[in-house]
């Protein structure tokens, strides 16, 4: 979920209740929204989820009547008009006496006959629906030791990690077969927004709203979490980070409205590329040789990686929250908070796939390693697997309780690590793929 956050020093104070406040805080508050735009919106969606709690209609639905035994025995009181037209002799009690038996048992039967034929009807059209359903996935492993938002999940290049990013400002290096803990780097001084592994996996680059970026040792030996080099040329929160594919270079992308270039050795900039907004998201293409950017000036953009040179720019329908390069081929996906997912050629622009099937923004997309899937995390709970180039939508998994941040294809596709709003990293097996 991508959205401007309220100014750290009134985060806590916004969340409260106004009359919970005290009059110097209430005070102050009332000045404060009177010069900050984002702080102001904050209050006014607090406001709108409380109007519409206290709106929410009572239940209306009450419950089926079960039948039982009593309705049973007062089926024969519900059958004296017929025995009165029948007429049947009162010198014949036996024959009324078996007639009363028969119509009782006929009534039951007819009844149960209902329920029978609409369980049937219902058993049958849950089947034909189930059958139209993408597969959902199973979840293999569950890491629960953060405690606040998953922001990013990356897998080790050799696929035995996985780290996780999260607003708890920590990253931690899991086992990716047991679930174990292996460690957990402790480097930034405020949200963990963004990782990306090296290409060697020795290294992980971590971009955080404390304005930096850093690099630190990534293998599992005494030296884990050793700082290599801290980037410091972005003004405000680093929101986006991606390694060149030789591990010579870092590009980031922060609230500044810059994307900046880094070497890796010696922390120089090398290059800065400009935006009207965030650039919420970075991405390195397959040769190197170009960088694309998500902007939520509602605009991706293609940069030549190598000098100021702006390739190519497109329009998307909103903010863009995630860009991903396909491994295979000069193909872009960007994801937007309207929930549309956009792929493109990178370099033609024509466009191979709009997806509007998700009923929330879009925070992540990732190319499965073969260049032929997408998984797609949003704001409604799911994540999205699916061929851009057929449209066709194999599996939805749901085991989220809120929305999804981030995932990570495991490089020998069956597996896909995903981040959540509910704390939690998920790890599923992907199902349902030709």
């Amino acid at each position: 979920m991508k959205s401007r956050p309220p100014c750290l020093a009134w985060r806590e104070k916004l969340a409260l209740r106004y009359e919970d406040l005290s009059p110097e805080d209430q005070h102050a508050l009332d000045a404060h929204v009177q010069i900050c735009a984002t702080c102001t919106q904050t209050l006014k969606d607090y406001h709108f989820f409380e109007a519409r709690l206290d709106a929410l209609p009572q239940p209306t639905i009450k419950p089926l009547p079960r039948f039982s035994p009593h309705f049973v025995t007062q089926l024969p009181h519900a059958t004296t008009r017929h025995e009165q037209a029948v007429a049947l002799p009162t010198r014949q009690p036996h024959m009324h006496k078996i007639i009363n038996l028969v119509w009782r048992t006929l009534s039951v039967a007819v009844v149960a006959c209902l329920i029978l034929a609409m369980g049937l009807l219902f058993h049958e059209a849950y089947l034909t629906r189930l059958a139209l359903q993408p597969a959902s996935g199973n979840t293999l492993l569950n890491f629960n030791q953060h405690t606040d938002n998953i922001t990013a999940v990356a897998w080790s290049p050799d696929g035995k990690q996985i780290a996780s990013a999260s607003w708890d400002n920590t990253v931690k290096i899991w086992d990716a077969q047991s679930g174990e803990l292996l460690w957990t780097y402790y480097g930034h001084s405020d949200y963990v927004a963004a990782l990306a592994w090296s290409p060697d996996g020795k290294r992980i680059a971590s971009a955080s709203w404390d304005g930096t970026v850093q690099v630190w040792d990534a293998s599992p030996s005494s030296s884990a979490g050793h700082l290599f080099m801290t980037y410091t040329g972005h003004h405000t929160l680093v929101d986006a980070v991606a390694w060149s594919p030789d591990g010579t270079e870092i590009v980031s992308g922060g609230w500044d409205h810059t994307a900046r270039v880094w070497n890796v050795k010696t922390g120089q900039t090398l290059l800065t590329y400009p935006a009207s907004d965030v650039v919420a998201a970075v991405a390195w293409s397959p040769n190197g040789k170009d960088i694309a950017t998500g902007s939520w000036s509602e605009t991706v953009q293609v940069w030549d990686a190598h000098s100021q040179l702006l390739l190519a720019s497109y329009r998307d329908t909103d903010a863009v929250n995630t860009v991903a390069w396909s491994p295979k081929g000069p193909y872009l996906a960007s994801g937007d908070q309207d929930g549309t997912v956009q792929v493109r050629d990178a370099f033609t622009g024509s466009v191979v796939r709009v997806s509007t099937s998700r009923t929330g923004g879009v925070n992540t997309v990732a190319w499965s390693p073969d260049g032929q899937y997408l998984a797609s995390g949003s704001d409604d709970n799911t994540v999205h697997v699916w061929s851009p180039f057929t449209g066709t939508t194999f599996m939805v998994y749901h085991e989220h309780t809120r929305g999804v941040n981030t995932v990570a294809w495991s490089p020998d596709e069956k597996e896909i690590a995903s981040g959540s709003w509910d704390h939690l990293v998920k790890v599923w097996k992907v199902i349902g793929l030709p």
